[in-house]
């Protein structure tokens, strides 16, 4: 038997699970959007989702993921700079799924 949840059940398996950090409110909202429209009928594993996608901040992504040298000139920019460096960087190498002003959600990789 399967159930049909909504934003606000998905909201809430991810609130009472282990992975309540991984994302923002924000960002669960456009994980959920990505997902109801890449498969409606999937089956709803909290702890895959936290594995196959993250939420981070610029900084972040820019500190783990960029090379030391992009790393040193991404601080020289300024905010709208730093975010379109990482929108571009994660467009060359993964799927980004969505923006909250601060952080991106986009697939592992």
């Amino acid at each position: 038997m399967k159930q049909t949840i909504g934003l606000y059940e998905f909201r809430n398996a991810f609130n009472n699970s282990q992975y309540k950090d991984n994302f923002t409110y924000d960002g669960l909202e456009l994980l959920f959007d990505y997902l109801e429209t890449c498969d409606e009928n999937m089956e709803l594993d909290v702890c895959e989702i936290a594995c196959d996608f993250e939420e981070s901040d610029h900084d972040y992504i820019a500190k783990n993921y960029l090379d030391d040298l992009a790393y040193a000139e991404y601080k020289d920019l300024d905010f709208d700079d730093q975010a379109n460096e990482i929108r571009a960087f994660l467009e060359q190498n993964t799927v980004i799924i969505g923006e909250t002003g601060q952080s991106f959600v986009f697939a592992q990789f």
